[in-house]
This record gives structure tokens, C-alpha cells and sequence, in this order.
């Protein structure tokens, strides 16, 4: 678990806590930019209570089974970047924790907000053909490595429009690739020691 210690005044406190969105699969640090003002350890868990639906089949006279019962889960019990990005696209609760060894806990909670990643499908099939070239046998291959350098992977599914520019750029740089002229060198000086012998 990842701790993180801050020294400020005497009081126990969140501060600077706000709503995050982040995009499906990122890694980020959802502790950045929050502190409390006392010398404390900052920790996080995160619920699904946002995605949480009451099933209209259940009556108060009913049985609820595992099936038709739904229920609101801890997904992410400690600071582990590795979990968060297993969470599917959805809205949920993360619950910041400010704990100190004299003084009672605190847990502040703010909505976290994973939006779908863009599909990345035919840009990657794009990147893997690019990098399986072999740039020494083109005249410029200054323009695939551009679109290479250019290519973004942290882009939400409200960004499809950018990545499909920057797969169409890149297949567009592969196109106009011209090969190097063949060397002759040898060939010529073949036919030059051909022309020379005595034929007869």
C-alpha cells in the first residue's frame, strides 16, 4: 500500500478533494493534488453504489435470490493503480481517507467518473505493420516516424475522431514510401568486365 504523509496544521482534514474522470484502463494516482492538514496517511476505496438498480420483479412479500438481487461492491479496498484499471466504463464513489495515529479518521467521498476508451483496433494494426518495416530501405521515412511519435493512447471514446486521424495518417505515410534504388555497383562492374574480354 502506498502511503502518503503530509505535515500541515493541528487539525484533521481533507482538502482539496474534487469529482475525477479518467479514462477506462489509465493507471492515474486519484491521491494527486489532495492533502490534509495534519501529518496523516491518505488511502482510498472505491464502491459501485452509483451503478446500483433495484430489480422491479422484487416485492416486499418476495424471496430476493442471488440473481435478482443486486447490491453495492467495495471494488478497490487500497491504493492499487493495477485495480483501478480493471474497472469497466461506469460512474462510482471513491472514499478518501485521512488516518492519524491520535486523532479520529476521516473519510470524505467524491464521485469517480471512468469514461470508455476509444477503440484503438486500427491504429494498433497500423503501429505493428509500421515498426515491422525496415526504414533503411526507404528514400524518407521521416513522415511514418512523425505520425509514430504523434500516436496517443490515453483518449477517451469521445476522441474516436483523433484516433482515427492519427491511424489515417499513419497509413497514409506508409503509402507514400518509395523504396531505395537497387545498388548496381557490382552489377556494373560485371558488365564492364564483360564488355572488356576478348570475345573470340
Amino acid at each position: 500500500m502506498e502511503h502518503h504523509n503530509i505535515k500541515k496544521s493541528e487539525q484533521l482534514a481533507l482538502l482539496s478533494l474534487s469529482d475525477v474522470t479518467m479514462t477506462e484502463g489509465e493507471t492515474p494516482n486519484l491521491l494527486e493534488g489532495v492533502t490534509s492538514d495534519q501529518d496523516s496517511i491518505l488511502d482510498y476505496s472505491i464502491d459501485n453504489e452509483h451503478m446500483f438498480t433495484t430489480s422491479p420483479d422484487l416485492t416486499d412479500e418476495s424471496t430476493s435470490n442471488d440473481e435478482a438481487r443486486t447490491r453495492v461492491d467495495c471494488l478497490v479496498r487500497t491504493n492499487d493503480p493495477k485495480e483501478i484499471a480493471k474497472l469497466p466504463a461506469g460512474e462510482y464513489n471513491l472514499h478518501i481517507s485521512a488516518m492519524h495515529k491520535s486523532k479520529p479518521s476521516v473519510r470524505k467521498t467524491v464521485k469517480l467518473t471512468i469514461v470508455a476508451s476509444a477503440d484503438y483496433t486500427k491504429l494498433t494494426k497500423a503501429v505493428n505493420k509500421a515498426n515491422a518495416l525496415d526504414k533503411s530501405l526507404y528514400k524518407d521515412f521521416s513522415k511514418v516516424e512523425d505520425a509514430l511519435d504523434n500516436v496517443k493512447y490515453d483518449l477517451d471514446i469521445t476522441k474516436q475522431s483523433e484516433v482515427n486521424a492519427m491511424t489515417k495518417a499513419l497509413e497514409d505515410a506508409m503509402a507514400g514510401l518509395e523504396y531505395k534504388d537497387a545498388d548496381y555497383t557490382k552489377l556494373n562492374e560485371a558488365v564492364n568486365k564483360a564488355k572488356s574480354l576478348d570475345k573470340t
